[in-house]
């Protein structure tokens, strides 16, 4: 069994009215961040990590919501991308909650941050413009729908811990590749 699967063990999918599905885990801490997404199917397969090209690190969603970049220890490295109708993207963690910006900031610089899911929160949207870092497959920049930026990795760190925020997208910026990549 994957580690993700270890992971979700216990995580119960619920359809309700509408085709709407409920991911939500014994525990109280993971409970209390249930969250609703627009997708019927949803499981423990349909997450996956997000891998930065320059670090070689995952996103990660730690326990005080904002996101940096580590290693897939526990279920806030795995996130699932959510194919929305009019085109764009969201990202859901496992843990609970759905990929933004912090306080919906249109700045350069804003973090990362794992909030309360809202299928109609601009910035919970993203869109993927190709990179030319590399000519390999999968590899593309993070643009946030409301802010136009790119997530990044602060200061182009590589060092585990560094967070992840949004900067003027460029499409050379290494530490501005990303690709979706199964840890295990």
């Amino acid at each position: 069994m994957t580690l993700r699967k270890n992971l979700a063990a216990g995580f119960v999918l619920t359809l309700l009215a509408g085709a709407v599905a409920t991911v939500s885990a014994p525990s109280a801490a993971v409970a209390a961040q249930a969250v609703s997404v627009p997708s019927a199917a949803l499981d423990a397969d349909d997450y996956t990590g997000l891998l930065n090209y320059k670090s070689t690190w995952y996103m990660f969603k730690k326990d005080n919501d904002y996101v940096v970049q580590d290693q897939v220890r526990s279920v806030g490295g795995y996130w699932a991308r959510i194919s929305l109708s009019n085109g764009y993207y969201q990202y859901v963690n496992l843990d609970g909650g759905g990929l933004g910006i912090d306080g919906a900031k249109t700045t350069s610089g804003a973090a990362a941050y794992v909030g309360t899911y809202s299928p109609t929160a601009l910035n919970q949207m993203w869109s993927f413009p190709k990179t030319n870092v590399t000519t390999d497959t999968g590899w593309a920049m993070i643009k946030n729908v409301k802010s136009g930026l790119c997530l990044g990795i602060s200061s182009g760190s590589t060092a585990a811990g560094a967070a992840v925020a949004q900067y003027a997208c460029n499409a050379g910026a290494a530490n501005q590749a990303w690709k979706m990549n199964d840890p295990n």
